[in-house]
């Protein structure tokens, strides 16, 4: 018997298997492309959410260094006010006093007093300089006439402001420059003889004066000791 007709043709089979894979490799082709193309747009837009938070976080780092130095600069700008503030109130005490002094027809020299200028090598000279010295002077020399005593307050409080600016330039130079700091009272060597200075009349008026301004109206004028 021939039994040739029921064994499968191999090559016709083979022809149709090689027919169908060309068919499908374009299809398969295709959809790797496409996967890929997707996982591309992806990376692209994973790079693009990283270029921004970037920025974003550059942003935020240059804002918080902004407000840190904005928080920083307030007491700054808050003592260069005051210094202002305290600067135009004793030009236009100074204005006063020199329009008074014009009315009553004598000259600023005769009622105020001479201020002791700070001498870093005499302690003699830094408590002259102190705010009790200076307002008993002042007191001294406006007691000699009538008209010293009607300017009296009015040269007690110039020189209390004038006082505390002196104090306030000094503690923003030393703050700046430590080294310009003043030595202890204690380390000059005038210092034994310079304690007679505070048991003096001059000195012990104005303790008196602050005392007694303290007490009625709570340290409206304060000592520092320079």
């Amino acid at each position: 018997y021939d039994f040739n007709h029921i064994i499968p043709d191999i090559l016709t089979y083979k022809e149709i298997i090689d027919e169908y894979c060309q068919m499908m490799d374009p299809i398969k082709s295709q959809s790797l492309q496409n996967q890929v193309n997707i996982l591309n747009s992806r990376i692209i837009l994973l790079e693009q959410n990283k270029i921004k938070l970037s920025q974003e976080k550059d942003k935020i780092q240059q804002d918080n260094t902004s407000l840190i130095q904005a928080l920083n600069s307030l007491p700054i700008k808050k003592q260069q006010l005051e210094i202002s503030n305290l600067e135009q109130d004793l030009i236009n005490k100074k204005l006063q006093t020199k329009q008074l002094s014009k009315k009553f027809g004598i000259k600023m020299n005769d009622f105020m007093p001479k201020i002791t200028i700070i001498n870093p090598s005499s302690a003699k000279a830094r408590i002259q300089n102190q705010l009790s010295y200076k307002l008993g002077q002042a007191m001294i020399v406006n007691s000699k006439s009538f008209l010293g005593y009607i300017r009296m307050p009015f040269v007690l409080s110039y020189i209390k402001d004038k006082h505390k600016q002196e104090q306030k330039n000094y503690q923003e130079k030393i703050k700046k420059d430590p080294s310009l700091k003043l030595p202890p009272l204690e380390s000059y060597p005038d210092y034994q003889e310079a304690l007679k200075e505070k048991e003096c009349f001059t000195y012990k008026l104005g303790e008196a004066l602050i005392r007694a301004n303290n007490n009625w109206y709570g340290g409206g004028v304060y000592q520092t000791v320079v």
